[in-house]
């Protein structure tokens, strides 16, 4: 016994296009639409040919597809190491990948192996930066995290830098102020003109300290003595005013760190000797100035506190 199964006509959009157009317009419309629909159907096949065909066009989309898939593994080998596939770059390197920008895909950090030029707008870092070779920047930079530059940077407009600078040498204009060694505690800083170095502080922490003597009593013509704490200038020169007698002339004078004084003798009398006491309100005070002056005794004052000071000097005048 034999059955007969029908067979259900596909569903296919071209051809219920086609019945609805031969509907509307008749027969030859129809003919016209079949046979422009057959050739795109047709086209299309050919176009999506797959690597199970044989022949050249076979061979050829399989080529295709092994290109395409060497080339979706060089570009997934770049972006897994964070840079950037650029094939036809010319400094890319030999996976195809530019070598100057890495990305760290843990951090978020950039990593920057060549030049880095801003040439407006500024720039932003919240994170770590590091540049090994230059930084150009021409517009307002702001740094809030760590900005590390092995090469040279160049700031065009303002750079706020929220945290803490940290560089081996820093150039303020045209001047080296950078390279900065470490000194000792009985040492101090000094600048040469091109460079720092440490040098031996005599009035430093290991010095001795320095006792000012203090001023009592100025009379100008009395002599000068001392209770052994104050330096008084009262007392009367010896009696006898001819020849070889001696007088006393102080004077003081004040000014800021460097004050000094000068006491003169009459014309009739002759500058035999001098001395003077440097004051002020706190700290040591030197007397580089101790000599004679014309026909009188002069002496300065300094001090390496910035304050007002007082210099007493008196000179010893002897009658002609």
């Amino acid at each position: 016994m034999r059955y007969d199964l029908p067979i259900k006509n596909r569903h296919d959009a071209h051809r219920a296009f086609n019945f609805a157009l031969l509907v509307l317009f008749g027969v030859p419309v129809f003919l016209f639409v079949f046979v422009l629909t057959s050739a795109d159907v047709l086209g299309q096949d050919k176009w999506m040919v797959t690597p199970s065909r044989g022949g050249a066009e076979g061979a050829r989309a399989q080529a295709q597809l092994t290109t395409i898939q060497n080339e979706s593994m060089r570009m997934n080998a770049c972006t897994v190491t964070g840079r950037i596939y650029a094939p036809t770059h010319p400094n890319r390197d030999a996976n195809d990948c530019i070598p100057h920008l890495t990305l760290n895909p843990t951090t978020g950090s950039a990593t920057f192996t060549n030049g880095v030029t801003v040439n407006s707008g500024g720039v932003t870092v919240t994170g770590n930066s590091a540049f090994n070779n230059n930084l150009t920047v021409g517009g307002p930079t702001t740094v809030n995290n760590t900005l590390n530059v092995t090469g040279t940077s160049t700031f065009g407009n303002n750079m706020t830098v929220t945290g803490r600078v940290t560089t081996n040498q820093l150039f303020v204009g045209s001047g080296n102020v950078g390279s900065i060694p470490s000194c000792t505690s009985a040492q101090k800083l000094q600048w040469s003109g091109t460079a720092w170095s440490c040098v031996t502080d005599n009035i430093g922490a290991t010095a001795a300290t320095e006792i000012d003597p203090k001023v009592g009593t100025l009379i100008n013509g009395r002599w000068c003595r001392t209770n052994g704490s104050q330096v008084i200038c009262d007392q009367s020169p010896p009696s006898g005013g001819g020849a070889g007698a001696v007088r006393v002339v102080s004077a003081s004078g004040s000014a800021w760190r460097w004050p000094g004084a000068t006491a003169s003798c009459d014309s009739s009398e002759q500058i035999t000797g001098g001395g003077g006491v440097c004051t002020g309100g706190s700290g040591d005070w030197r007397m580089p100035t101790n000599r004679p002056h014309g026909n009188g005794w002069t002496i300065g004052c300094d001090t390496s506190y910035a304050q007002n000071g007082v210099a007493y000097v008196y000179a010893m005048c002897m009658k002609k």
